[in-house]
């Protein structure tokens, strides 16, 4: 577990992160082997989220290069953070 925790803030900056979601198989594949399910690999998709963060707030995201959650904040143009 990741926590991103914000001190200050009143810039406009965004805190981004991406949410891995299973992806949904709308088309049925009949290989005629049912016995070979294991074999499956799971794909994903990527939902990006972002948001302002507040003063004295926090995001808590899941850790580690394989499962976790990629994240950024987004350039200062404008404020302090």
């Amino acid at each position: 577990t990741e926590v991103v925790y914000t001190l200050e803030n009143n810039s406009d900056c965004l805190t981004m992160w991406e949410e891995k979601q299973k992806k949904q198989n709308d088309v049925n594949t009949q290989s005629g082997d049912d016995d070979n399910d294991n074999d499956k690999e799971e794909s994903f998709d990527y939902q990006l989220k972002h948001a302002e963060t507040e003063t004295n707030s926090a995001i808590i995201l899941k850790a580690g290069p394989k499962e976790g959650a990629r994240h950024s904040v987004s350039s200062l143009k404008s404020g302090r953070r």
